[in-house]
């Protein structure tokens, strides 16, 4: 069974919101709200760490990304834009996302740290 009034979340990062941001548009046009919680550290961080580790420090190229306001994206299309500057300012951003009633695009500014291995 499908719930038709749950919220809809995606938790992505910055590199990857990049390839769907147009999506934002659609929604509004459509009146499809859902939240986009987007990891902003500037960085493709999964590509920078392969680099890293296949090639050194040195050699990392094409990785870097500009903190872009993606919350002030949303607001252009005609959405809901939040910025969060600490992980304490997060629970309220989603609850004025969910209330807002439209799509919205909660930019929250990370630390760029290597993602989690599984220890073998």
């Amino acid at each position: 069974m499908v719930e038709r009034h749950a919220p809809v979340v995606a938790v992505l990062g910055d590199g990857t919101f990049g390839f769907h941001m147009s999506e934002i548009e659609t929604a509004v046009r459509l009146g499809l709200p859902y939240v986009a919680v987007v990891g902003t550290d500037a960085r493709w961080n999964a590509e920078y760490n392969l680099q890293v580790r296949d090639y050194g420090p040195n050699r990392t190229y094409g990785c870097e990304l500009n903190p872009t306001r993606y919350d002030l994206v949303a607001t252009a299309l005609g959405g809901h834009g939040e910025l969060v500057n600490s992980a304490d300012d997060l629970p309220r951003a989603i609850e004025r996302s969910l209330a807002s009633g439209k799509v919205a695009v909660i930019n929250v500014m990370i630390e760029s740290i290597p993602s989690p291995a599984i220890r073998r």
